[in-house]
């Protein structure tokens, strides 16, 4: 956790709210309450002094977008769009347009055969702009010119020799979505938005590398495949920046093989506490062990950020109610994570399914069983001897128990698995009550006081024995 009293200090000193957030690796949302709490009133514009107004304005009479602005200068693009129109030089976006002396031009154009293509390119717009704009004002006599044979027969011809919808659309002026229609209706298969697997990987690799889909197209693939092309294919490999689930420092291979304790470590904590999401782990702790967050961002995607979350109070089967909880969380990894977790049987939703334990390495369970116990673990103190307990689902907590007694750590030969059917179906703790055997499991998995664990729970096992 960051000293919040110097997060304040530099907020007074004219520190903005995204520039802290960028320094502690913590969301807006959290700095600013952390701010609030201290009673310290937030202004969207403090960072916004004369000085500052002058070198936004110097930069937008140049040229530069309000974002990038904003991006330099770390505020957010309404704090300089604000300062901008006080200043008089915000100019709003202008939408395309033609002069209306030149509809008549453009209506005969289209009938003399001038593709939307081709006015789209003279008028420097999009072919989407240009098509809106001629409907919307009546300017288009015919929404879709109709192919000649002529054109038809080249279509075939084009395709058959190994051409592609959108270098076949160059070729003769028209839309590529109008060659794929055209296809269609004489009985070849739609091959949807295909690319050749290595211009993928060309595609993928700069994506990675921060480049924009536009740019990518634009660099590589322009007069090759459509914009769309290469944005529906990085959605698809889960590469898509929007949501917040890219992180160009992700370790994306990760999980191929478990073979060191601390990859065990968090398999083990995402096995007990995390959330397999379909692209992304999702990890939540109570607010005292953020460390457990750090720990494992610094391992899968470094830079990830941490947000805040209260939790409302939850009512179990038993009738009692828990308390309100103070968590943080984050949403951590990538497809790549997802998918090789499933070789450990880490799935989509797998609370309560039953799945067998993973298979991993002998001299690796004591770290992965450390991960869970940090994750999903307690330990108390009844009537003087110190007692352990962890949850599981039923069939898992029987296979653990038959690792830790092959370990020597569990002597006693039954009644160490209890039914906790209050918390769902198939829930069980696997409790080690007998004081050898207790002593023996934080033997086991703190066995190397340089491998990491969840401070507070260290201690507080430590101090019970």
């Amino acid at each position: 956790m960051y000293n919040v009293k110097e997060a304040v200090d530099l907020y007074k000193s004219g520190v903005s709210v995204k520039e802290l957030s960028e320094k502690y690796n913590y969301s807006d949302t959290h700095i600013r309450n952390k701010l609030k709490e201290q009673g310290i009133k937030l202004n969207g514009n403090i960072v916004m002094t004369k000085e500052r107004t002058f070198e936004a304005v110097s930069m937008y009479n140049q040229g530069i977008p309000v974002k990038e602005i904003a991006d330099k200068m770390s505020v957010s693009t309404t704090s300089v769009r604000d300062a901008l129109i006080r200043e008089g030089v915000y100019k709003k976006k202008q939408f395309f347009s033609i002069p209306r002396e030149e509809w008549n031009v453009v209506t005969q154009k289209i009938k003399d055969g001038y593709t939307i293509k081709e006015l789209a390119k003279e008028y420097n717009t999009s072919e989407s702009a240009f098509d809106n704009y001629i409907n919307k004002n009546n300017i288009n006599p015919s929404k879709r010119l109709l192919l000649s044979e002529e054109e038809k027969k080249k279509i075939v011809e084009l395709h058959n020799t190994g051409f592609n919808t959108v270098e076949i659309g160059n070729k003769l002026g028209r839309s590529d979505s109008t060659i794929g229609r055209y296809l269609i209706s004489i009985g070849y298969e739609n091959e949807g938005n295909s690319m050749k697997k290595a211009d993928k990987q060309i595609a993928f690799k700069l994506y990675r590398d921060g480049y924009t889909n536009q740019q990518i197209w634009e660099l590589k693939f322009q007069g090759i495949y459509n914009p769309k092309t290469i944005e529906s294919h990085i959605k698809k490999a889960g590469l898509s920046r929007k949501g917040g689930n890219f992180n160009p420092n992700t370790v994306r291979d990760y999980f191929q093989q478990i073979d060191t304790p601390e990859k065990a470590y968090v398999l083990g904590y995402i096995f007990a506490d995390g959330h397999v999401g379909e692209k992304q782990i999702r990890l939540e702790c109570i607010r005292k062990d953020v460390e457990l967050l750090n720990f494992v961002i610094e391992q899968l995607s470094p830079g990830t950020k941490i947000h805040e979350f209260t939790k409302p109070p939850r009512r179990w089967k038993d009738g009692h109610t828990s308390s309100v909880l103070e968590t943080y969380y984050c949403s951590v990894g990538c497809w790549e994570h997802v998918r090789d977790l499933k070789k450990y049987n880490l799935y989509h939703r797998k609370q309560c399914m039953d799945y067998p334990l993973p298979e991993l390495d002998k001299d690796l369970y004591r770290d992965f069983l450390r991960g869970v116990f940090d994750g999903d673990g307690t330990t108390w103190v009844q009537n003087g001897t110190p007692k352990v307990s962890i949850c599981f689902d039923h069939n898992q907590a029987c296979e653990m128990e038959e690792i830790l007694k092959e370990a020597g750590v569990i002597t006693k030969p039954n009644n160490n698995i209890i039914d906790m059917d209050k918390y769902g179906s198939n829930i069980s703790h696997l409790r080690i009550t007998r004081l050898k055997d207790v002593k023996a499991f934080f033997n086991y998995i703190y066995y190397d006081q340089n491998l990491f664990c969840l401070t507070r729970k260290y201690k507080k096992f430590k101090n019970s024995l």
